[in-house]
This record gives C-alpha cells, structure tokens and sequence, in this order.
C-alpha cells in the first residue's frame, strides 16, 4: 500500500474502491486489516488482508458479505511513560510513573500541518 500526502492510499492494483474499517499491526512487520468496499461490492463487501512485511505487500486471507473483525491485541501492561499533550503551551511532556503520581522528564514543541481532505 502506498500513502501518499492528504492520506489518499493505493491499495489495490486494479481500480476499485473501499475504506479500511480496522488495522492492527502485531509487530513492526506483521499487520492486518480490514476494508470495507461498500454495498453491492462483487465478491464480497468485507476483506480481510495480511502484510507480513510491515506494509509493502498484502495478501488477501478472507472475503465475506457480513462484517469481518480482527482478533483483539492483548492487553499491555500499564506503561511507566507516556506523553501528554499540553494545548496552553502547544507542547507535548514526556513523563514517568513514580508510584501514584506522573513526573515530568521533558518538554517538546512540534509543530505540525493541518490536515486537509
């Protein structure tokens, strides 16, 4: 699948049309997903495809009228990290658990483009 700028995305080699209703990536280059080609779709409305090499090629694993749905990811355990988004200073803050409470470790602006359709 190719992603070009604007989020427009070549999926499928030949002209058709969908929309991806669920994607999961269980390591860096193992993923699937889910694509929806809409009411009246031949050969099936729903698929289900595998990319076992994070994304550059994708293999067709099941088709079907009725909604598909991906395993669900287990469950992590809770982080000692995260980011937090800060919209007063337009910043993100990387922290730490220490017990109860999040610490501040760093701060960091990024700015980036609005998106447009």
């Amino acid at each position: 699948m190719a992603v070009r700028r604007g989020g427009s995305a070549s999926f499928f080699s030949e002209s058709r049309v969908g929309s991806i209703q669920q994607f999961h990536f269980s390591a860096k280059d193992s993923g699937s997903l889910i694509v929806d080609r809409g009411p009246g779709a031949e050969g099936g409305r729903y698929e289900m495809y595998e990319s076992p090499d994070a994304g550059e090629t994708w293999t067709i694993r099941e088709t079907s009228d009725r909604p598909l749905h991906l395993k669900p990811a287990p469950v992590a355990p809770p982080s000692e990290w995260r980011v937090r988004a800060d919209g007063p200073s337009q910043s993100f803050h990387l922290e730490r658990r220490q017990g109860e409470r999040w610490v501040a470790v760093a701060a960091f602006a990024v700015k980036l483009g609005a998106c447009q359709p």
